[in-house]
């Protein structure tokens, strides 16, 4: 059974991966078709500071944790973004009501090793989940390496890679989602993509319940 509201985490143990800049696009993507709540679970507010940088509204909401307590209006998919180096306790919490997971990382070894835990620790226990390779150089070699590891492992990746740009920075600097700068179009069509893989790996999930 699909439940009312979709809750949905991007976290890893390692900090400095794109889990806000990730969070941010995918509420742009999902606002399409969806209405769509943003939860700063983060000490350092990094999605609230995005948002105040704006000069218009988002489509999307975006609350700290306090706000999100007496948020009353409709949602239809909440997307929490987390600390860097989050505590076990924090992940057994979300693990609570959390119907997915995504797992950003970049493609050096500080960054894989921390996420192939994370991942094998989340087949063990059933989680549904993908990794999200970012910031990949060039023609993404080492993206796509990463990648095949991963597959090979039995590890759960999203089929798009996620390029190192400077136009992902100027959209984090300025405030605005990557579909709002120009020339940035293929970047937000891989959001789109990745977006729509959620919904459709979330259907499967529910189906089979």
């Amino acid at each position: 059974m699909k439940p009312e509201i979709i809750f949905i985490a991007v976290c890893n143990e390692k900090g400095g991966v794109g889990k806000t800049t990730t969070v941010i696009n995918l509420a742009q993507s999902f606002s399409d078709k969806y209405k769509v709540v943003v939860i700063d679970g983060d000490k350092l507010a990094a999605t609230r500071n995005w948002s105040q940088a704006r000069n218009t509204n988002t489509d999307f909401a975006v609350l700290n944790v306090r706000e999100a307590v007496t948020y009353s209006e409709p949602r239809d998919i909440v997307i929490f973004d987390t600390a860097g180096g989050i505590a076990d306790e924090e992940i057994k919490d979300l693990l609570k009501f959390c119907h997915y997971f995504i797992l950003p990382t970049k493609t050096d070894a500080l960054n894989f090793t921390p996420t192939l835990k994370m991942a094998n620790n989340f087949i063990e226990k059933g989680v549904r989940f993908r990794v999200l390779i970012n910031d990949a150089f060039g023609n993404y070699a080492r993206g796509n390496q990463l990648k095949e590891y991963f597959t090979g492992e039995k590890v759960p990746v999203f089929d798009e890679i996620i390029p190192r740009s400077s136009k992902i920075v100027d959209a984090t600097d300025y405030g605005k989602t990557i579909r709002e700068i120009g020339g940035a179009r293929n970047i937000s069509d891989k959001y789109d993509a990745i977006a729509t893989q959620i919904i459709n790996d979330l259907e499967i999930s529910f189906s089979e319940r």
